[in-house]
């Protein structure tokens, strides 16, 4: 294959009106060479450490065009559920390849991980015995908060994942020679962190965990897994800096594994920092109002459980009008679905140029957690989706859900 070329800013005018012209909105559209190419950074960044590797999400976005994009750029799919190892599997990923996170080991997802030489994250003793994995991962709950800085950025308490640090070492020595694979430690964060300190500091207490391990009883941990905790900043012109992020892990990893000669791979799962930025979510106006003297508000013709994550989550997602001039002035605007719902309203304020009916709108951030997020909530069908294609051309990836489909799916 070879190397997809970066274009102009995505998306360009001149791909969003060949769209518009033939696919009604609204409508998604993905970036396949950002995909691609900010995996490859991520790789470039850690590339210090041997048998690193990321994971994307199948949760965040399971379009198997989407996450072959990944799989040729080097990642691996982190998987929760059977469905989600069936796209991942027909997206062409296979063995270890994959990462299965399940609550239990007996559970249909975790059955076909299994057949399927799948790597394994357990929960702790909850999860265990069951059929021995290949490779695995013990999810660590640790019981105290995470820390930078002297601040607390990240605490456990309610966290329902994980084996307790102090149960550690007894689970880790109680494995049958069967389970010996089960020798990485994971911790879940959230998906949505724009601040990298508390990817950072979980690192660092796996680091600390790996050298306790082996200092106090002989245990060697050879991976740590981190899912979450780099998110992607929404705001125009910001961006999370992976490199910096590197170097601050990096020293993090020598100044605590270094001394005991421990080499120990580093596998991570940031879904939103590798897709959110590479997806929008096309829509037009379909009324500008402007009532009592108040701020105009712009009703798009996207309703809530199409993009439930900005509607009801409250979620922070930039706007823009492309092919309105940049020279018109701006003013604040209040934003809302096309649904008669009081909850159908978009959470923020937007700083647009004057629209009028018809004209196309722009939501930024939507490349994860947007689709995947669709609610049939007030008969809400799923939008179609696009994707900007590492050969340049422009595809459809799921077909817009029609309301005789919708019909069809309750028929007995």
């Amino acid at each position: 294959m070879s190397k997809p070329q970066t274009g102009a800013a995505f998306p360009n005018r001149k791909t969003l009106r060949a769209l518009l012209k033939t696919e009604p909105t609204p409508f998604y559209l993905y970036d396949g060479p950002g995909l691609y190419h900010t995996c490859k950074a991520l790789f470039d960044a850690f590339s210090w450490n041997e048998g690193f590797r990321a994971y994307f999400p199948v949760r965040m976005n399971p379009n198997p065009a989407v996450l072959q994009i990944f799989r040729e750029a080097g990642c691996g799919a982190l998987c929760g559920s059977e469905a989600e190892l069936l796209l991942a599997q027909k997206a062409g990923f296979s063995g270890r390849e994959m990462l299965f996170a399940s609550m239990t080991r007996t559970d249909e997802g975790a059955l076909l991980a299994a057949k399927l030489h799948a790597s394994l994250i357990t929960d702790g003793e909850l999860a265990l015995p069951g059929p021995a994995p290949d490779e695995g991962f013990l999810t660590v709950r640790p019981q105290k908060p995470l820390t930078a800085n002297a601040r607390t950025v990240w605490n456990f308490e309610k966290s329902k994942l994980g084996v307790r640090e102090d149960r550690l070492p007894a689970l880790l020595r109680g494995l049958p020679e069967s389970e010996s694979g089960l020798r990485g430690l994971s911790l879940f964060l959230r998906d949505q962190e724009s601040s990298p300190h508390a990817f950072c500091a979980a690192l660092e207490r796996l680091f600390e965990l790996a050298a306790q391990l082996y200092r106090r009883e002989n245990i060697t941990i050879d991976t740590v897994f981190v899912c979450g905790g780099l998110g992607a900043c929404e705001e125009e012109g910001e961006k999370v800096d992976i490199r910096d992020i590197s170097r601050r892990v990096k020293e993090s990893y020598e100044k605590l594994l270094d001394p005991l000669g421990l080499r120990v791979r580093i596998q991570i799962a940031p879904g939103r920092f590798l897709a959110a930025k590479h997806g929008v979510l096309v829509t037009k106006a379909l009324e500008v109002r402007r009532e009592d003297a108040k701020l105009p508000l712009l009703v798009l013709d996207v309703a809530c459980g199409q993009f439930l994550r900005e509607i009801a989550f409250g979620a922070a997602h930039r706007m823009d009008a492309p092919f309105v001039s940049a020279d018109k002035p701006r003013q604040i605007t209040h934003a809302a679905g096309c649904l008669y719902d009081l909850r159908d309203r978009f959470s923020g304020e937007y700083l647009l140029p004057e629209l009028k009916t018809g004209d196309c709108v722009v939501i930024f951030g939507t490349g994860a957690d947007g689709a995947c997020f669709h609610s049939g909530y007030g008969g809400s069908l799923r939008c179609a989706e696009f994707l900007f294609g590492l050969d340049g051309n422009v595809t459809c990836i799921r077909k817009r859900q029609t309301a005789q489909e919708l019909l069809a799916s309750y028929d007995s």
